[in-house]
Parts: structure tokens; C-alpha cells; sequence
């Protein structure tokens, strides 16, 4: 009896056009179609960062072609998406609301990822500009934990022997200042002034002292040519008078700096000596490392 009823009710609604049937299967072919999507998404976001991370000279970056058809296609198509789906509640169908929510889920992960995919394109674009007629720039693209892509640069040709210099890190929609290391050379040393990250704890700050390690046989050399060129403006001084000159500039042959600043709680100065410490800096509470 009990089935005749539901069913005398089910046809009931359907003739009224209240059945919830209909409703259930278009929600699972737009759950179909929006996993398809997301995989064409995910697929197109992998490739996106493998050629990141495949760059090696600033060519491949300024001659990087961004598809954004692609992510226009995708957020169209997302567009649609939302506006076909609106369906109505029903209380008489549990199921139904239950794969609308699956669906609201999925929608959610397709937006997330298709922010992804224009985070990268802005930061590809970013660069591109910032890339453009700098021909002694120095570069790295990694992966950081989040699964993102990061890019440190130095521009060679600001290395100032003088004066202090700034290496840089972007990421994702790039912030002005951006992450960076403010550093100078002198007294025979690599004097680390201050790390900022605008992202902490992704391994952006130990992204930009690998590089700053790499750079330093870089800084030497600009400092023995820069001692050679000065020596020889001055034919009436011997090399080792010239050596023993305030003119004369030492090599780096140590990394130093200071952890911390005035007023700092111990919990952040704490978090500091890790991090000092992860990438071989620390020694008796400061920044130091012979190189």
C-alpha cells in the first residue's frame, strides 16, 4: 500500500511538473561536465608551472606566449555553469539537495583553481615587464610548499659596491614592495641588512638566500674588476700599496647580519633562529657563515 501511495504521489508530481527527477539528473551531467572541465583546468595549471620551471634564460620568459583565451574560455564556461545550475529547493527530495551540494563544492574548487591559473598568468606577465632590456639578470624559478610558483631575480648590472642592493622574490599577484633581501658588501663580508616575506613560512625567505649564495662568486668577481679598474688610475702606488689603500675593496669570504630588531617578542626572535639555522646562518645568536 505504502508503495502504491509514493507512487500515486510521484506521478501526481510529475504531471504537476514537481518532480525533482529531472532536477537530480541535470544536476549529475553538470557534475560530469564540471569535473571534465576542472580536469582540462588542473591539466593547463601543471603545464603553466612546468614552463615556469623549465625557463632557464630571459628569453623564454619575454617570449612566453600566456594563453589567456584559455582562462577565458574556462571562466566563460564557468559563467554558464552558474547560471543553469540555480535550481529550486526541494524538501521532498533529500537527494537532490545533497548532489547540489556536491555540485556547490565542486564550483567552489573550480573557482579556487581557476584563480590559480590567473595568479600565474599575472605573475608571468609581471615579470615579462620587469624582465624586459635587462640583460644580466639572474633568475629562479621553484615551486614554494603551497604547490605555487615563485620567481627570485637580480638585476647584475644594480650590484652597487658601494651602496646596498636588493634582491627580489615574486609570487602569485605581485606585491609592491615586493619579498626581498636588502644586503650591502663590505668589510670582507656579505652583510645581510633585513628579509622581508610577504609569505612566511613557504620557504620564499630560504628561496632568496640560495640565490644570494649563488651570487656571491658573482659580487667577488665585480669586486676584483672594480680593484683592478681603480688600481689602474693610480700608476703611482704598487698593488700592495694599493691594498693597504681605504680605495681597495675586500672579497666576500663571510655572510653576517643581525637577527631580530629592537622589541622583538622571543617568540618571533625564535622563529627567526630557526629559520637562520634551516639554511646554515646562525651562529651564537646571529646571522653568520664563512664562506
Amino acid at each position: 500500500m505504502k508503495k502504491y501511495i509514493r507512487r500515486t504521489h510521484c506521478l501526481l508530481n510529475e504531471r504537476l511538473d514537481s518532480c525533482r527527477i529531472d532536477q537530480w539528473g541535470k544536476v549529475k551531467e553538470h557534475q560530469k561536465w564540471i569535473d571534465s572541465k576542472m580536469s582540462e583546468a588542473d591539466q593547463y595549471y601543471k603545464k603553466l608551472k612546468q614552463d615556469c620551471l623549465n625557463f632557464e634564460t630571459i628569453d623564454d620568459v619575454l617570449n612566453y606566449q600566456i594563453d589567456y583565451e584559455v582562462e577565458e574560455f574556462l571562466r566563460t564556461e564557468r559563467s554558464n555553469l552558474r547560471a543553469t545550475c540555480e535550481l529550486e529547493p526541494s524538501s521532498c527530495n533529500k537527494v537532490v539537495e545533497h548532489e547540489k551540494y556536491v555540485l556547490s563544492n565542486k564550483q567552489m574548487e573550480m573557482d579556487a583553481l581557476l584563480e590559480k591559473v590567473s595568479s600565474q598568468h599575472i605573475l608571468i606577465g609581471d615579470l615579462k615587464k620587469r624582465f624586459k632590456y635587462k640583460n644580466n639578470l639572474v633568475f629562479n624559478f621553484k615551486e614554494d610548499k603551497d604547490g605555487e610558483i615563485t620567481c627570485t631575480y637580480f638585476n647584475c648590472d644594480d650590484f652597487n659596491i658601494k651602496d646596498g642592493c636588493y634582491l627580489y622574490l615574486s609570487h602569485r599577484e605581485v606585491i609592491d614592495p615586493r619579498s626581498n633581501i636588502n644586503f650591502s658588501i663590505k668589510d670582507g663580508g656579505l652583510h645581510i641588512v633585513f628579509i622581508t616575506s610577504h609569505k612566511e613560512g613557504k620557504n620564499h625567505g630560504s628561496f632568496m638566500l640560495s640565490l644570494l649564495m649563488d651570487l656571491i662568486p658573482v659580487f667577488n668577481k665585480k669586486i676584483e674588476e672594480y680593484n683592478l679598474q681603480s688600481f689602474n688610475k693610480l700608476p703611482h702606488l704598487t698593488w700592495e700599496q694599493f691594498r693597504k689603500s681605504v680605495l681597495y675593496k675586500d672579497k666576500a669570504n663571510h655572510i653576517y647580519g643581525t637577527i631580530g630588531s629592537p622589541g622583538i617578542s622571543e617568540v618571533e626572535m625564535q622563529r627567526l633562529i630557526n629559520f637562520y639555522k634551516r639554511n646554515d646562518l646562525h651562529k651564537d645568536g646571529a646571522i653568520y657563515r664563512e664562506i
